[in-house]
């Protein structure tokens, strides 16, 4: 076994790590022939096959016996929006236009259900209400069920690493852990991030609860530990800012729009492969730690 303190052991899997086959996976999975990889349709059967033979193709061996996948039970879910929701107060009225002031969703497998002149409720990150049979974190569905079903006992699972939300353009001096404090994989990572000559910055909404509304939550729930990380605002060359600027325009103009497509001219995957090959070595240290991270 190579030392973990020489180079070669730092540098062994990163050229493997390519912003062109990366681009090529996006095009292909994101292309109108994936139909959006929905579940339940023609889509998602072609985005699993796509995905267990490029697995097959790096040379991965399957991971739940002689399979890549496990089965999930699934619903079919369809929301139907009106075009605009009033919302009324003893302060007056206010008229909201549907997909870009609201989104309409349910987990809730009843026949039908409507919102039809209901009273409305803000209830911060969501509702768990054990006596209504409602909460609304059940929805991360693959990871809870994972964890109730777990291919690995959940105690020789190392650590969750989530890797949601890559960074399609130019490199940050800043890197992001989302609800940071909560794991040792955490200092892992900030090791590395130092290592590249970049740092952590803090949350810019953590109000928004981001941390419990992604997969990895399930896991850490479970006791298993988790790292969430994204990259930051501070561009290289250009600046916070210039960062915000372009953060702003992307969740105003594209962000869950048909607009939001992949764009080979301009989505160079320069600040991804710098994030990935981050993780990859803060999971390559877990990996020969002989403790395990709480």
């Amino acid at each position: 076994m190579q030392s973990k303190n020489n180079t070669s052991f730092y540098e062994d899997g990163l050229t493997a790590f390519s912003a062109d086959s990366l681009k090529k996976y996006i095009s292909v999975l994101s292309s109108d022939s994936f139909e959006g990889r929905k579940p339940l349709t023609g889509g998602e059967k072609k985005t699993i096959n796509y995905i267990q033979q490029q697995f097959s193709v790096a040379g991965l061996e399957p991971g739940n016996g002689t399979s890549f996948f496990q089965e999930v039970p699934m619903v079919s879910i369809l929301a139907i929006a009106a075009p605009e929701m009033k919302v009324q107060s003893p302060k007056g009225t206010l008229t909201l236009k549907a997909y870009d002031d609201y989104i309409i969703w349910t987990d809730k497998t009843d026949e039908v259900n409507s919102l039809d002149n209901s009273e409305l409720v803000f209830a911060g990150y969501g509702v768990v209400a054990p006596e209504y049979n409602w909460n609304d974190y059940e929805g991360l569905l693959g990871s809870e069920y994972f964890v109730q079903n777990p291919v690995y006992p959940l105690d020789k699972i190392v650590a969750d690493i989530n890797m949601e939300c890559l960074n399609r353009s130019k490199r940050k001096n800043d890197m992001v852990i989302i609800g940071k404090g909560q794991s040792e994989p955490e200092n892992y990572f900030r090791e590395e991030v130092k290592k590249e000559g970049g740092y952590i910055s803090s949350e810019t909404h953590p109000e928004a609860g981001y941390y419990y509304r992604s997969d990895h939550f399930s896991f850490a729930k479970a006791g298993v530990p988790v790292l969430y990380a994204q990259s930051g605002l501070d561009v290289i060359g250009k600046g916070k800012e210039f960062g915000k600027k372009r953060q702003d325009e992307y969740y105003e103009k594209n962000y869950h729009r048909p607009s939001d497509e992949f764009d080979a001219s301009t989505w160079t995957m320069e600040g991804a492969i710098y994030e990935l090959k981050l993780l990859f070595q803060t999971g390559k240290r877990l990996v020969f730690e002989e403790k395990r991270p709480k």
